[in-house]
């Protein structure tokens, strides 16, 4: 049957013999092999245009049909049909969809078909499985995206919103989402009891992505933080210096490190004092720069300034750094010194 399908075009009447493809396909849905059938449908569909326009609308109620198979090579191989020849007019049966998206055999193909649907329906399941099948795939995290277009997506994810400590499948998508989320005010409201908000952040500083590093003072801002507490039982500022000594390009940790500084103190900001008082001596005028703003903001804690007057900070300071830009930070070391 292959080899007559695969020459369609050049038989006089094939016809009669390739529909019994289709008349008998509950039998043909049983065989053990079942979804080289369903491939072979795929095939006729997708090579000739005659075939298509009689039979292609016969051919997807078999590909519905198929999903019920127990051969899940018959199972994905329908998938793959259905995405390949999408028609948004297809009766789906969404729940069993979803369903399927939790097998590790079907999930790519599965994937394929869900991201071609124009209007999902907001259920819980639905974006839950979808989250899940974004830890591996970016298909998944970009229909979450879609979804998020309506603020009910949102708050079904930041009602349960475990999915901030993963990678979804990289840190610049689990950003994305949590950006989409937090644009309507609910959800703003419902974030600063996120539990997974310090894993978040600790994921950014990890990141080798500069754009994302440069969103965690926004998301700092965003998390509504009135206290360190939570950081420091994540042991925030240990990655953050850990960090900073193993970059090159420190420029966004100070940004971080500034940022920070506004929420409260802490006594690990003087681990930061030798990096900040060398970065101040910096041949980059942004480095230095910023090495002088994180410690004008870090001057206003007792406990830094006199750490600062005792490492001669402000010498340093004004020595190197004499921009205009500088001299509104110079002014706040003046006065906290």
């Amino acid at each position: 049957m292959n080899f007559y399908a695969q020459s369609f075009e050049y038989i006089e009447n094939p016809w009669p013999l390739l529909d019994l493809l289709i008349k008998n396909n509950k039998k043909f849905l049983e065989i053990e092999n079942s979804e080289d059938y369903i491939s072979l449908l795929l095939f006729l569909n997708s090579h000739f245009a005659n075939y298509v326009r009689a039979r292609l609308k016969h051919c997807r109620p078999i590909f519905i049909r198929a999903l019920r198979s127990e051969n899940l090579r018959c199972v994905s191989a329908s998938y793959l049909a259905i995405a390949t020849l999408f028609d948004s007019g297809i009766d789906l049966p969404l729940s069993q969809v979803f369903n399927d998206l939790k097998e590790p055999e079907l999930e790519e193909n599965v994937l394929k078909v869900i991201s071609l649907i124009k209007q999902i329906p907001i259920k819980q399941e639905y974006i839950y499985a979808l989250i899940n099948s974004a830890h591996r795939y970016e298909e998944a995290s970009k229909t979450v995206l879609q979804l998020l277009k309506l603020e009910t997506t949102a708050l079904i994810l930041i009602e349960n919103s475990k999915w901030l400590k993963y990678l979804l499948p990289t840190i610049s998508h689990t950003l994305k989402i949590y950006q989409k989320c937090i644009q309507y005010d609910s959800v703003k409201k419902k974030l600063k009891y996120c539990k997974e908000i310090p894993y978040f952040m600790i994921m950014l500083l990890h990141s080798n992505d500069i754009s994302c590093l440069q969103q965690l003072p926004i998301v700092i801002r965003d998390s509504n933080l009135t206290n360190l507490e939570i950081l420091q039982e994540n042991n925030f500022f240990e990655v953050l210096l850990q960090e900073m000594n193993e970059r090159n390009d420190i420029l966004p940790y100070l940004a971080i490190l500034s940022n920070i500084a506004s929420i409260g103190y802490t006594k690990k900001y003087l681990k930061f004092t030798t990096i900040l008082k060398n970065s101040l001596k910096s041949k980059d005028a942004m480095i230095s720069h910023g090495a002088l703003h994180a410690l004008s903001n870090l001057s206003q804690y007792k406990q830094c300034a006199g750490q600062y007057r005792e490492q001669n900070i402000l010498d340093i300071a004004e020595n190197y750094c004499n921009s205009k830009e500088d001299e509104k930070y110079l002014r706040r070391l003046r006065e906290y010194i």
